[in-house]
């Protein structure tokens, strides 16, 4: 008897911006003595062939609507970001409709757009500006309706979808500061990095707390400023991370008893593979260079193992080397300087002090973190006065320092951990909150007028990622500089404790399984835990950080 087989191509299909047409094809085929119906076959017709096909070169995953259907997403919207999606008419589609966009946040729902929809048309690029919803937690709905749903093809227990939709997605636009940023940075030929040891965040980011840092703010405001994730409850993993250039969960080092392993390639070797020099400097030995931390560094300067712990000891042997350093030079200088217990001078302490105080907390008592505990306002106060004088006095000789840069140097200074203030438990609580794990980052170059606000969360190796993609160095793909825009995950993890960041407005705890979510600001001023109250955020925190 007569067979047929029949392949459908059910609507439109392109390759990139080309469009390819589909057809229906039917082939017929049977037995030559029997009858071949209203197919006629001739003997060299048996030889089954067909013509070579057009293939797609890109894969496209599609989402396909009825009328009335709801396909929802769960985003943290970056800073000037967009929703990006393909949209097209489904083969039974035989009428024109609309399909909307819909943004539902905490506190209430907006239509967004409302793109029209007919029967015949080619797949169509989509983009919704997302940028009033910066750093906030949306769900994203799409439905469509149409004008009229009959269709023959249609049937109660048959799905016919009216349009078809690609994956949506969150993309992230550079506005062209990033690309002058990384033109500039890219004439260095030295490069200097401090890393400092307990520098919040809030200091350099937040207006109303730079008290301390006038010098550094100057140099954050003229060139690029953002904020790190510190790695783990130590400031040891975030360093590695830094120095290798790769997450904490790759390096595995949370503790100053672990050794780096010799497998992992540090910033000093992949620029010493593009003909960098380069020297490090340490002022304490939990940063030491026994443990594999200075691997591939022309010169190692343990500067503690002589008594050098101060920050201004530290940058004066810096600038001395810095005055007869070749040309692709590169410094690593780790300053330990604002460490409990801190010791301001009498003149920082006299100016921000609380007046005739009488509490516990002195330097004595910085010593014992149960002295410590459960202070009230005026012991938080005077403990962040003491942090402050000290800070101040590091701030005056990192001002000097940079004001005798070459004008062809780079300067990146970082905290490796913050610390808390009477937030929480005073002194090193050791544990995973904003004010211990967000840490500031800036990039100075003399003569450069940037002033670049990053306003996402980057992680210590996406930092030291920016040093590499200056010199042209290479480093694992999984990581990228801070001045390509990119919706990173920082994340923190150690002893069982997993933190993940998104932004500069969430992220997340785990302990053993259970996660607590919280919000806070970059002034660390807004730590809040998310409760049920929050669905749309939970969800939206879920689905990023799943």
């Amino acid at each position: 008897g007569m067979q047929l087989m029949r392949v459908s191509f059910p609507g439109t299909f392109f390759e990139g911006t080309e469009r390819v047409s589909a057809k229906f094809v039917r082939i017929g085929f049977g037995q030559l003595e029997g009858k071949p119906g209203k197919f006629k076959i001739t003997p060299d017709d048996l030889n089954l062939k067909s013509a070579v096909h057009r293939v797609l070169q890109d894969e496209l995953t599609a989402w396909s609507l009825k009328t009335g259907d709801r396909l929802e997403r769960f985003f943290v919207v970056p800073e000037q970001a967009s929703l990006r999606f393909y949209a097209a008419p489904s083969a039974w589609l035989r009428a024109s409709g609309k399909l909307k966009i819909e943004v539902q946040t905490d506190t209430g729902k907006k239509v967004l757009s409302e793109y029209p929809i007919t029967s015949g048309d080619c797949w169509n690029l989509k983009t919704v500006d997302l940028s009033s919803y910066a750093g906030q937690a949306i769900r994203l709905a799409m439905t469509f309706s149409a004008e009229n749903t009959a269709s023959v093809f249609s049937s109660p227990d048959v799905f016919r979808p009216d349009v078809l939709i690609s994956e949506p997605e969150i993309l992230l636009t550079d506005n062209g500061s990033f690309e002058q940023a990384r033109q500039a940075l890219s004439g260095a030929q030295k490069i200097v990095i401090l890393a400092i040891d307990n520098l919040r965040a809030d200091r350099i980011w937040s207006v109303g707390k730079r008290r301390a840092v006038s010098g550094m703010a100057r140099l954050a405001d003229k060139g690029v400023q953002g904020v790190l994730m510190g790695a783990g409850r130590s400031h040891v993993a975030a360093t590695v991370s830094f120095l290798t250039a790769v997450p904490a969960e790759t390096h595995q080092v949370y503790d100053t008893a672990t050794h780096v392993r010799t497998a992992l390639t540090t910033i000093a070797e992949a620029a010493a593979e593009k003909g960098w020099q380069s020297a490090f400097y340490s002022t304490t030995g939990m940063i030491d260079s026994a443990r594999g931390v200075a691997q591939g560094f022309t010169q190692i300067h343990q500067l503690n193992k002589t008594d050098r712990f101060d920050t201004i000891s530290a940058l004066n042997e810096v600038s001395s080397a810095l005055q007869t350093a070749a040309d692709k030079s590169l410094f690593y200088v780790h300053l330990s300087e604002l460490r409990l217990p801190h010791r301001p001078s009498e003149a920082r302490m006299e100016a921000w002090g609380v007046p005739g105080y009488t509490g516990p907390v002195n330097a004595s008592a910085m010593q014992n973190v149960l002295v410590m505990a459960n202070p009230n306002p005026q012991d938080a106060e005077q403990f962040e006065a003491y942090y402050d004088g000290e800070l101040a006095d590091m701030d005056d000789a990192i001002a000097q320092f940079a004001a005798s840069l070459p004008s062809d140097t780079a300067l990146f200074i970082f905290g490796t951990h913050g610390t808390s203030l009477g937030e929480s438990a005073l002194g090193y609580e050791q544990g995973l909150t904003p004010w211990e794990l967000m840490v500031p980052y800036l990039i100075y170059m003399p003569d450069q007028q940037l002033g670049i606000r990053n306003a996402h969360v980057y992680q210590p190796q996406e930092l030291a990622a920016t040093v590499l993609d200056i010199i042209g160095a290479s480093h694992s793909p999984e990581v990228q500089s801070v001045l390509i825009p990119h919706d990173s995950r920082p994340m923190a993890s150690a002893d069982g404790l997993t933190v993940t960041a998104t932004l500069e407005s969430f992220y997340r705890i785990r302990r053993e399984g259970v996660d607590a979510i919280f919000t806070t600001g970059h002034d660390g001023e807004s730590a809040v835990r998310i409760e049920t109250d929050k669905p749309v955020t939970k969800r939206a925190m879920r689905e990023k950080l799943r």
